[in-house]
């Protein structure tokens, strides 16, 4: 039987917990990742408003910002 001494010692204790956590959100990420690309949501059916493209931004150029600072 191999000898479980190497367990014992707290930083090897320490580091396994970390490892664990990590293990644990990574896992937890990815099933939240699936879970909202499972659910159907608000605008997966095109007919509520939400579906409807958002309007798009209003661009300033660059002369109309220096402009204004020039003033």
């Amino acid at each position: 039987m191999p000898s479980l001494k190497w367990l014992v010692d707290w930083q090897n204790i320490a580091a396994l917990g970390v490892v664990l956590l990590a293990v644990l959100y990574v896992a937890r990420q990815a099933w939240l990742k699936l879970a909202r690309r499972a659910a159907p949501g608000c605008g997966s059916c095109g007919s509520c408003a939400a579906a409807e493209k958002p309007q798009e931004t209003q661009v300033i150029g660059v002369e109309t910002l220096l402009s204004s600072v020039r003033k």
